[in-house]
């Protein structure tokens, strides 16, 4: 195994080239800030490297988790995601980011839910699914419902606010795909079963 240093945005990280019986090279890895191993080819090596490459670029320290969602913390520069390996995952990842790095993350909690999805939407590296779309528009849809139902002082924006823009557009991306049975009219079902809010 041979082993190069390499740069990546500000970072500094290992290279490995594996090399097999008879010198023939084999699949290139990275080893990560972290110590993992990311190989480099395939899409969902393709997401994760595209997530470790922000954070990289912008000093974001990521810490893995085993269970679902994820945070972001400001005061650290720290996000909690996940390991990248679907398109689920990545767009928790590029949520949470956004929450850091996005703009329009000093407003109220609603504001920055939608701006961090705004962030995602705007730097997804791949073309969304619907059913991602239709999981964004769940986790909004559990925040209007804390806000709606809690004791604290969560604000649900005014007609008119960029949040309600946001809503519209993730719910018609949502509707455009196969996440709906009839469409976006009035008394559609999603078709993905009810699963835990984000």
């Amino acid at each position: 195994m041979s082993r190069k240093r390499i740069a990546l945005g500000d970072q500094v990280i290992d290279r490995h080239v594996l090399v097999g019986e008879g010198g023939a090279k084999g699949e290139e890895e990275l080893l990560g800030p972290y110590g993992r191993v990311v190989p480099v080819a395939g899409k969902t090596t393709e997401l994760s490297n595209h997530v470790e490459r922000l954070c990289g670029e912008h000093g974001i320290r990521i810490v893995e988790r085993k269970a679902r969602g994820g945070w972001a913390r400001k005061r650290d520069r720290t996000i909690s995601v996940r390991p990248v390996k679907t398109e689920r995952t990545y767009i928790i990842a590029l949520h949470e980011i956004g929450h850091l790095i996005g703009s329009h993350r000093g407003g109220r909690r609603l504001e920055q839910e939608a701006a961090a999805w705004d962030f995602v939407i705007e730097r997804s590296i791949v073309p969304l699914s619907p059913a991602s779309y239709a999981f964004m528009l769940r986790c909004l849809e559990s925040y209007l419902h804390r806000a709606t139902f809690s004791r604290r002082a969560m604000v649900i924006p005014e007609k008119g606010h960029r949040f309600w823009a946001t809503y519209a557009e993730i719910g018609r991306r949502a509707a455009d795909g196969t996440g709906w049975t009839s469409g976006p009219a009035e008394g559609a079902v999603r078709r993905d079963p009810p699963g835990r809010p984000c």
